[in-house]
C-alpha cells in the first residue's frame, strides 16, 4: 500500500529514518518498508529533513551547558530536544538512499548536503546519490570541484556505487587522479576500476604518458578491473621496457591481473626475467607460475632464471616450471642441481618441481 499523508503524520518520516539505525533487525525491515512505500507527500516530507537546523535556544545552550555541573547539564539536555539536526539530515539522506531510484526528486537536495557542514551528512548524502542511480551522476560530478576533500572524496566513492552507469563521469575521474588529497586520488582508482570497460580507453592513454604517478594509478585501477581491461594489452607490454623499474614491474604485474596468454605475450614477459632490477625478474617468474602449461613457451628463459644470483627467483622460476608439468623436462638437469642449492625454500621448490615433470617420482636425488 501507499502512505497517505495522514499516515505520514501518523507515523513520521522522521521516526522511521531513525528506525534504519535500530539494533533489531525487525525494526529496520519495517522502517525501510515503509520508506520505500512513501507517497509523493512523504517523500517530499523526508527530503525536506535534509535542511534540519538546530533551534536558535539548541545553539546557545548546548555549548553553555557543556560548561556546567553534571546535575544541572543533565537538565538543560533533557529540555532541548534531544536529536540534534546534523543527526536528522544524516538520517534523513539515509533513508532517502534506503528508497534508491523512486527518490530521484530528492537529488537536488543531496547535491545540495553534499557541501554540509557535517562529515556524516556528506557521506550519507554522497551514499544516497549512489543508490539513487545514473541519475545522480551530473550531480556528483559538479561535486568533484567542491573545495572540501571530503565532498571530493565522498562524490568519487558515490560514483563507484553507480558503476558501469557512471561511464559520462570518466572524463572528470580521470582528473582526479591529479588531486592533491591522497584519499581521494586511491578511491578514484577504485571507483574507475567499478566503472570498468568505459573507462579503459581513458586509462590506457594514460599508460602511455609520461607522469609517472598517474601512469601508475591508471594501471592500478585497470588491474582491478582484470580481463576486462585487456585492451591494455598493447600498451603494457610496451610499459614494461620502460626505464623506471618500479613502472615495469607494475606492468608485468597487470598482465598477470588481465591474463591475456597468447604465447606472444608470454615469450615478451620472459624477455625480462634477465632484467638487471631483481624485482622486476620476481614479478615476472611470479606472473608465469600462474600460467602452469601454458608457460611452456618461457621453460628455456625459466630454466636459465635457476641460476639467477636471487634466491626468491630461483625458487618462483622452480615453481613455474613445476606448473608446466612433464612438458617442462628440458629443466630438470636444472632442477636436480637446485636440489644442492644453500636456501632451503629453493630446494623444496626443486623438489616438488620435479616430482610434477617426471610423474611417479617421490624423492629426486642431486645431480653427481
Amino acid at each position: 500500500m501507499r502512505f497517505s499523508s495522514d499516515a505520514v503524520l501518523a507515523r513520521s518520516v522522521s521516526q522511521w529514518s531513525m528506525d534504519l539505525n535500530s539494533p533489531d533487525v525487525r525494526v529496520r525491515d519495517q522502517a525501510a518498508r515503509h520508506l520505500r512505500e512513501l507517497d509523493p507527500k512523504g517523500l517530499s516530507a523526508l527530503t525536506n529533513l535534509l535542511n534540519a537546523k538546530d533551534s536558535m535556544l539548541r545553539r546557545i545552550c548546548l555549548p553553555l551547558a557543556r560548561r556546567l555541573p553534571p546535575g544541572l547539564r543533565l537538565k538543560i539536555y533533557q529540555m532541548l530536544k534531544p536529536v540534534s539536526a546534523p543527526t536528522v539530515r544524516a538520517v534523513a539522506a539515509r533513508a532517502l538512499g534506503t528508497i534508491g531510484p523512486p527518490a530521484g526528486e530528492a537529488i537536488p537536495a543531496l547535491g545540495r548536503a553534499l557541501r554540509d557542514k557535517d562529515r556524516t551528512v556528506v557521506w550519507e548524502a554522497a551514499t544516497a546519490l549512489g543508490h539513487v542511480g545514473k541519475d545522480s551522476v551530473s550531480t556528483l560530478v559538479s561535486a568533484l570541484k567542491d573545495e572540501a576533500p571530503t565532498t571530493r572524496h565522498a562524490s568519487v566513492y558515490a560514483l563507484g556505487l553507480i558503476r558501469s552507469d557512471a561511464g559520462a563521469a570518466v572524463p572528470e575521474l580521470i582528473s582526479m587522479l591529479n588531486d592533491p588529497d591522497a584519499n581521494v586520488r586511491g578511491s578514484t582508482v577504485d571507483t574507475l576500476a567499478k566503472i570498468g570497460g568505459p573507462a579503459v580507453p581513458a586509462l590506457i592513454e594514460i599508460v602511455k604518458q609520461p607522469d609517472k604517478s598517474r601512469r601508475e594509478l591508471a594501471a592500478k585501477a585497470l588491474a582491478a578491473m582484470g580481463v576486462t581491461a585487456e585492451d591494455a594489452l598493447p600498451a603494457l607490454l610496451k610499459m614494461i621496457q620502460d626505464q623506471d623499474a618500479s613502472l615495469r614491474r607494475l606492468a608485468i604485474e597487470l598482465i598477470g591481473a588481465i591474463w591475456p596468454w597468447e604465447k606472444e605475450t608470454v615469450l615478451a614477459l620472459t624477455e625480462r626475467l634477465k632484467d638487471p632490477d631483481q624485482e622486476v625478474r620476481l614479478a615476472v617468474a611470479k606472473v608465469l607460475t600462474q600460467l602452469y602449461d601454458k608457460a611452456q613457451p618461457a621453460v628455456p628463459p625459466l630454466s636459465e632464471a635457476l641460476n639467477d644470483e636471487s634466491a626468491p627467483v630461483r625458487e618462483q622460476a622452480a615453481r613455474a616450471l613445476g606448473n608446466v608439468g612433464p612438458t617442462a623436462k628440458l629443466a630438470v638437469p636444472a632442477l636436480t642441481r637446485l636440489l644442492e642449492d644453500r636456501e632451503d625454500s629453493v630446494r623444496a621448490a626443486a623438489t616438488e618441481a620435479l616430482k610434477n615433470i617426471i610423474p611417479g617420482v617421490t624423492q629426486a636425488s642431486p645431480a653427481k
